[in-house]
């Protein structure tokens, strides 16, 4: 049943692309095809594959040892708030999300810096951008912010060839856009590990996983809604710069990037917390027993259904799905790893279809950033960014229903 169910949802949902197209008669069904054949190969590849599998625990290991790290600094600076020995008995959670969490972030800002003044980055991201541009058709500038969005956030990326952004068109700065929203950055994945690795077992392949799929599944859904009308490919290849003189200015910068993303984590949690606090108050005097996460629940259900979720699930379901999309991603993780009643395929398919930037304070800062990439597109930025906060929600969705699909077939080979 839940087969079914997914099966239908992924064509109502590509189905939905289409109505909403700009042009649909100048959407580039082919490359539609690719980026959507390259989704299913990426889920089935990396979930059934056990070498890469392995590989990819192997990276996430190593990338868990900086959070270790962080802790170790966390512990040295803020002793028993950064999970240091205790100099009292606690009874209950010793926890501190700000001391114990987001130091992390600092350090792997850092690192991607001293990645990239050293030249690696660059190499990873050429290789990534050639792949892109090959098997997508898509040009230089937009190529490299595909490949880097492996690794950087959703202003962080386009940053890298900002000289090239005033020549990008109208399609390419939208499918620019539907990547950051459907994607996330490196620097946040060990705080999503953090928050996950209790709940999904070897949660690193599948942030990996989520990661490389949501890029193709992005420009393919970018060319559906704002279809290219350009003939000509530009094949030139161009290298992002390093910015930074020495090794330890890299560090510096890269923990001062690194702060305005801890500070942005910090500041929306209180108030969106606290705004929550109050709402659901307000609403428990008027409906007992009800909340705002209820309420977004029964309006996502439909959605949830899509997914394979049924009866009281696809509620609790539905509610993750609204928060991610209300508040942010971190909120809905939270949420995810409160339901243990479901079972790991359902707590995977929820995880994918929630592991992204699409959310409403996101639109606010892709339009401020793009206002500066490209001044002279102001009138259509926030259009763009708006569609995109769909369109992120899609990439997410549609992932979501692969991810469902290669698990049951695999569920069924294995039973045979």
């Amino acid at each position: 049943m839940h087969t079914d169910i997914a099966t239908l949802g992924f064509f109502l949902l590509i189905g939905s692309l289409y109505i909403f197209s700009e042009k649909r008669n100048s959407v580039d069904n082919g490359t539609v095809l690719i980026g959507l054949c390259m989704q299913v190969f990426l889920a089935s590849l990396t979930l059934n594959v056990e070498c890469l599998r392995r590989a990819f625990l192997y990276i996430g290991r190593g990338v868990m040892l900086l959070r270790d790290g962080a802790l170790a600094g966390a512990q040295f600076v803020f002793g028993y708030l950064g999970g240091g020995a205790m100099p009292f008995e606690v009874k209950g959670n010793t926890f501190i999300f700000f001391f114990q969490a987001l130091p992390v972030i600092f350090v792997v800002g850092a690192l991607s810096m001293l990645l990239f003044h050293w030249g690696i980055m660059q190499k990873i991201v050429s290789f990534l951008a050639l792949i892109f541009r090959k098997t997508l058709k898509i040009r230089g500038a937009l190529a490299v912010c595909s490949g880097a969005k492996m690794f950087l956030g959703q202003t962080d990326a386009p940053m890298l060839v900002q000289p090239y952004l005033k020549h990008m068109t109208r399609s390419e700065i939208f499918a620019t856009m539907c990547m950051g929203m459907a994607t996330t950055s490196a620097t946040v994945l060990v705080l999503y590990a953090s928050i996950l690795e209790s709940t999904i077992p070897d949660v690193f392949v599948h942030l990996i996983t989520s990661t490389v799929m949501s890029i193709p599944g992005a420009l393919a859904v970018a060319r559906i809604l704002v279809p290219s009308e350009e003939k000509d490919i530009e094949q030139e290849e161009i290298i992002p710069r390093r910015q930074t003189s020495s090794a330890m200015e890299a560090i510096g910068a890269g923990m001062y990037q690194a702060k305005d993303l801890v500070v942005a984590i910090t500041l929306s949690l209180m108030v969106f917390i606290a705004l929550m606090f109050l709402v659901n108050k307000i609403i428990g005097l008027v409906a007992p027993g009800c909340s705002m996460e209820r309420i977004i629940g029964y309006v996502m259900t439909p959605f949830a259904w899509l997914l394979g979720f049924s009866g009281d699930q696809a509620v609790d379901a539905g509610s993750v799905l609204g928060q991610k999309i209300v508040f942010n991603e971190i909120f809905a993780f939270n949420a995810l790893a409160k339901l243990k009643h479901f079972v790991l395929n359902d707590r995977l398919v929820l995880f994918y279809a929630c592991n992204g930037f699409a959310n409403i304070a996101s639109v606010g800062i892709v339009v401020s950033a793009w206002n500066v990439f490209v001044p002279k597109a102001k009138a259509v930025i926030p259009r763009l960014a708006v569609k995109a906060l769909a369109a992120g929600v899609l990439v997410s969705m549609v992932n979501a229903i692969i991810v469902r699909l290669v698990l049951d077939v695999a569920e069924t080979v294995k039973a045979l």
